[in-house]
């Protein structure tokens, strides 16, 4: 299924183009980055080797002093204190939350200890939060922070809020300044309770969340430094931008059909949402997935809307799955013989049900890696 999947992405340019879907990435902005920016963590991670040491999450969790190990090291015997968490170490090797747990005892670690490259550190409370740094040679010229919500969906935020007045705490700013001296760049940092967990050679969601700015002036100046390695002088108040929220829809329901585009496009229209939104399948541990965020400058009214396409979205999985239970039930009713209104529910079913293929093929390959990544394989 991978091997036909990547396949079908060479395709999948021509099949938006035909039926008129969008790239959330592309044409919800005017501007774009400079082709020398690093979107995804394995690009980054070879094109600065001097710096890349910021994949590893075993050693920035060492550098801050946290309790911490590789997860093959654990046996029945050893001196820790439960709970911990358990994580994959290489940063540009992993995606999203895959293999991320929290794990109340050895009994219930020795699940996961057959995963290779894993790591372990203490557990830390707390609410996530995030910044992305623009550095030239190794000072820092530009921050942006994104504060996560106390409601909490499992280890995954229900928004996150980006305000040009956002600050992140100053001993990470610090933590930066120490460890990526001359760096020219961009770097990303996570961290909770004011402990890095994570960081990354890139923008938060490829940068689509600066571009969702609507500042030209910030992408001007990332594009400054990658290009010609200088920050031309901005004053502070020309990269001010109206603040915004970034929901996550949520289920915990079994995920067996998708909206087509055009109907997810309506929905964003009637809500006002910014055009940056996407079907963006994260397992979120054992606890569910998120399926689907978007963007809007009005908290209650982008809470609605998160609440309306969730349900929305958990009804048409339960009507699906409705659906075939009944054609089970006609179908043994029938003695297992096709009935003409046993064929006539079935032809409307199948049409009905291959409606989810009007999407990007991008979206299906993506629900694919998602659901292999919550099963383990």
């Amino acid at each position: 299924m991978e091997e036909l999947y990547r396949k079908m992405l060479a395709y999948d340019d021509a099949w938006c183009n035909l039926m008129g879907f969008f790239n959330p990435y592309t044409d919800s902005f005017e501007s774009s980055f400079t082709t020398r920016l690093p979107m995804f963590d394995k690009r980054a991670f070879n094109l600065y080797p001097k710096y890349n040491f910021v994949y590893d999450k075993l050693w920035v969790m060492q550098s801050q002093n946290i309790t911490c190990g590789k997860l093959e090291s654990i046996t029945k015997d050893s001196n820790i204190t439960y709970p911990i968490f358990i994580k994959p170490r290489w940063g540009h090797k992993s995606a999203s939350s895959k293999n991320c747990f929290k794990i109340s005892s050895f009994s219930q670690l020795q699940k996961y200890q057959h995963i290779k490259e894993m790591m372990w550190s203490e557990f830390i409370e707390g609410t996530e939060n995030m910044t992305d740094y623009v550095l030239l040679n190794g000072n820092i010229i530009y921050e942006i922070t994104y504060l996560y919500s106390d409601e909490q969906n499992g280890y995954t935020e229900q928004y996150k809020f980006i305000s040009p007045n956002n600050k992140a705490p100053a001993n990470i700013k610090d933590w930066v300044n120490e460890y990526l001296i001359g760096y020219s760049g961009v770097v990303n940092v996570q961290y909770r309770n004011n402990i890095i967990i994570e960081a990354g050679l890139r923008l938060a969601r490829g940068g689509a969340y600066i571009q969702s700015t609507d500042n030209t002036n910030i992408i001007d100046l990332i594009n400054t430094v990658y290009d010609s390695n200088r920050a031309d002088h901005i004053e502070r108040k020309t990269l001010n931008f109206t603040p915004y929220y970034s929901f996550k829809c949520f289920t915990r329901f079994p995920i067996v059909y998708l909206y087509p585009q055009y109907i997810v496009d309506g929905l964003m229209y009637i809500f006002n949402a910014k055009p940056f939104y996407e079907y963006y399948f994260e397992p979120n541990g054992n606890d569910g997935n998120v399926i689907f965020q978007f963007l809007h400058e009005d908290k209650e009214i982008g809470k609605r809307c998160s609440t309306i396409f969730t349900l929305l979205f958990i009804l048409v999985q339960l009507i699906v799955i409705v659906m075939v239970f009944y054609m089970s039930y006609l179908f043994y009713k029938a003695k297992y013989k096709t009935t003409p209104y046993l064929r006539y529910i079935l032809y409307a079913f199948i049409l009905f049900y291959i409606t989810q293929y009007l999407n990007p093929i991008s979206v299906h390959y993506n629900l694919y890696k998602a659901k292999k990544q919550k099963t383990l394989w």
